[in-house]
């Protein structure tokens, strides 16, 4: 279960990473990547973002495409 977030941004930002929350019904837990600044939508909860070094890759994205996130270790 999903819950509203109670900490309310004004906007979603580009590159912002989303999840759908409770309030959105049948697409609770469907994620998001802004790419267009919006009003914020109590139906959806920001849970993290993309650099803008990636923001060429994100734009290769088109509606109703899958993605995934792969958590990645750097050794400096």
């Amino acid at each position: 279960r999903i819950k509203n977030n109670s900490d309310v941004p004004l906007y979603v930002n580009i590159l912002d990473v989303t999840i759908d929350n409770e309030l959105y019904k049948r697409y609770v837990g469907e994620l998001g990547i802004a790419r267009r600044p919006m009003p914020y939508n109590e139906r959806v909860n920001i849970v993290g973002y993309i650099d803008q070094v990636y923001i060429n890759l994100v734009n290769l994205l088109k509606p109703g495409y899958k993605f995934r996130f792969v958590k990645t270790v750097v050794n400096n």
